[in-house]
């Protein structure tokens, strides 16, 4: 019994070294993810995705889209009020690896079935990614007007 307690002692000691320098870099992890978000944010108003949605919508389809944001980090409105309690079951999802910081606009319309342009901008390990309707752009206004251009010709088969 003795020896358990002192192999308990000496394991505390230990978890006592270690804690202060595990506690400084999940806060420094989440300062970067803090940061990566806040330029995704900002690459997402600069390239003023949504008002060239918008143009497409006034444009092209006489405003009969509808055009809808997505933060993936933010909480989302359908579940906002609900508790924020753990599943039982989601101690063993291990799907957060398919999960990912994005930020998502889309283009919604009838004409001869459903139609849809989505842009997605996506924090890489390696940066910041654009996807035009899953096609991947570099991350420059006239890349995108392009990609655009090139999903709504492939949107509407001409």
């Amino acid at each position: 019994m003795m020896q358990w307690r002192e192999s308990l002692s000496a394991l505390k000691q230990e978890l006592e070294r270690v804690r202060p320098v595990r506690q400084r870099e999940a806060s420094e992890a989440e300062e970067k993810l803090h940061q990566d978000r806040q330029e995704l944010a900002e690459l997402s108003d600069s390239l003023r995705i949504a008002r060239l949605l918008s143009d497409i919508n006034d444009g092209l389809l006489d405003g009969k889209g509808e055009i809808e944001s997505f933060v993936s980090w933010e909480p989302d409105e359908d579940t906002a009020g609900e508790a924020d309690g753990l599943d039982a079951l989601d101690v063993f999802d291990d799907d957060d690896e398919d999960q990912y910081d994005a930020i998502t606009h889309a283009l919604s319309w009838e004409e001869f079935g459903d139609r849809e342009i989505g842009v997605e901008l996506v924090l890489a390990e390696d940066g910041a990614s654009i996807l035009v309707n899953g096609v991947e752009v570099r991350p420059e206004r006239e890349a995108l007007e392009v990609a655009l251009l090139e999903a709504i010709r492939d949107e509407l088969e001409l």
